[in-house]
């Protein structure tokens, strides 16, 4: 999770085309669309701290930002941001943590009849 204008200048193409969702960003960030659901929608977002993709800056603004949301809203705990040591991946700590979120926040809940 970042700020798209600390992406503007990263030398990395790989995610280049990926940032527009149907020109969405022309007035949302990342952390705008990441807050639409709150406070409802629990969210855990998970940030490599030796990630070459996003900036260290990007990723803080965009935790900010999104923590913002969730304490103006009176819902804190349904937002946790974490840095793991690493570089841009999805290890198994990081799979871990987001199971236990997931059962911390879905336990018991079931979808709605037809969904």
């Amino acid at each position: 999770m970042t700020s798209l204008p600390t992406t503007w200048d990263l030398p990395y193409a790989s995610h280049m085309a990926l940032f527009d969702a149907s020109s969405a960003h022309a007035h949302l960030d990342h952390p705008d669309i990441a807050s639409l659901g709150a406070p409802d929608c629990a969210l855990f977002v998970q940030n490599c701290a030796r990630d070459r993709l996003f900036t260290r800056a990007g990723m803080e603004a965009a935790a900010r930002k999104i923590r913002a949301v969730y304490e103006a809203l009176g819902r804190p705990e349904r937002y946790r941001m974490r840095f793991y040591d690493v570089p841009h991946q999805f290890n198994a700590e990081m799979q871990e943590d987001a199971f236990d979120w997931l059962e911390q926040w879905l336990a018991g809940k079931r979808a709605p009849a037809g969904g």
